[in-house]
């Protein structure tokens, strides 16, 4: 169970540093544009993105899992805007036995199972890519974003392409590559974001997020696979709707114990036997 619990921790974290360095591979094919006018899908864009409500923080609790839900533990998840977000792991009667936190500048990993802690600067894993914490708060949240810049607004819907998608739903992609990276988010007939797929110019294949089972403007599922090393993997969000809170203070400190051992956040996941 240890090691389960602990392969959890380190998907997360991967999760997390993957999508800062170079995204999360799918394997599914990029879509592609319908012929509705541009006209319209513009319009669509404008009204997605000015249906954000402003917020200053988010929480709320549910499930995650990896290897398509072969191991699975409850979680809690709590974001305050432009300033940390926090998953804490509790598998059985809401104890915790892990919490990973970021912030704009450092990651801190804590394993109270295996009394190890892990913290790094973000800029030592990043390789200079300008992705920021708001940008992983957007993909988390299922809302568009320009890399480096924050949440897509009116004042930045010029940095992207729009078009329509067979499907009745749209398209909005970067104008601008960043880092040799291409990017897009596609919405469905309803404009609810379902994926957010990056690709660069030295891989055919694409990288995805999709989102499913939205309410209230949220998605709540959100899935992606992974690789860890050559280890190929998935890993899922199952959001407990009712259990959703806004705009409140839900700001938790992580401080491991004085007795925890501390590892690099690189040898952690390297160490975790997949």
């Amino acid at each position: 169970m240890n090691n389960h619990l602990s392969r959890i921790l380190a998907c997360i974290f991967s999760l997390a540093l993957l999508i800062a360095v170079q995204g999360c591979r799918s394997s599914m094919q990029p879509s592609q544009s319908g012929t509705a006018t541009d006209i319209d899908a513009s319009q669509r864009a404008a009204m997605i993105v000015s249906a954000y409500p402003s917020w200053t923080s988010f929480a709320t609790s549910g499930r995650v899992s990896i290897d398509n839900g072969r191991i699975s533990s409850s979680m809690q998840m709590k974001i305050i805007r432009n300033k940390s977000i926090t998953v804490s792991i509790r598998p059985v009667f809401g104890i915790e036995v892990g919490r990973m936190m970021i912030t704009p500048d450092s990651v801190v990993l804590v394993d109270k199972m295996n009394k190890i802690y892990a913290s790094e600067q973000i800029s030592s894993l990043t390789n200079g890519m300008p992705f920021t914490i708001e940008d992983f708060q957007n993909l988390l949240l299922n809302r568009c974003f320009v890399v480096g810049e924050g949440t897509l607004s009116d004042e930045l819907l010029s940095r992207m392409n729009i078009s329509s998608l067979n499907d009745g739903g749209i398209r909005i992609s970067a104008k601008q590559k960043v880092a040799g990276f291409g990017y897009a988010f596609l919405t469905d007939a309803n404009n609810n974001v379902t994926r957010l797929e990056a690709a660069s110019e030295a891989d055919a294949k694409p990288y995805a997020v999709d989102y499913s089972d939205f309410k209230n403007g949220i998605a709540q599922s959100l899935s992606i696979d992974l690789t860890i090393g050559s280890i190929a993997t998935s890993i899922a969000f199952s959001l407990d709707a009712s259990r959703i809170k806004w705009n409140q203070d839900v700001f938790e400190p992580i401080q491991p114990r004085n007795n925890y051992r501390r590892v690099a956040l690189i040898d952690y996941i390297k160490n975790i036997k997949m």
